[in-house]
């Protein structure tokens, strides 16, 4: 899923990740499959765009933002090497469990 550039289109990253989670089947409203969704994104756009879907995401530092900026923008962890998104993913799971 991506943005689209026609009138009406999907022009935000909030915009986009509400599509995907749409085409999952995942509702804005159920906080359980919510707790089951994660972004996982390289500039602080995506995390505003999780936040404004009420989704964690985890920073990747080898992209075109800066650790500080993920930070700073609220992602609950940065990882600098790819091996270690699984553990990251795994590791935001287990801090919605009740």
């Amino acid at each position: 899923v991506g943005a689209t550039h026609e009138i009406g289109g999907r022009r935000t990253k909030g915009e986009v990740i509400t599509h995907a989670m749409h085409l999952l089947g995942v509702s804005p409203h159920d906080r359980i499959a919510l707790d089951h969704v994660i972004m996982v994104g390289d500039r602080d756009h995506d995390v505003e765009g999780a936040h404004l879907n009420a989704v964690d995401c985890i920073g990747v530092s080898w992209g075109f933002g800066s650790r500080d900026e993920l930070i700073d923008a609220g992602a609950v962890t940065v990882v600098d090497h790819p091996g270690e998104v699984a553990g990251a993913v795994a590791a935001a799971y287990r801090s919605h469990e009740t």
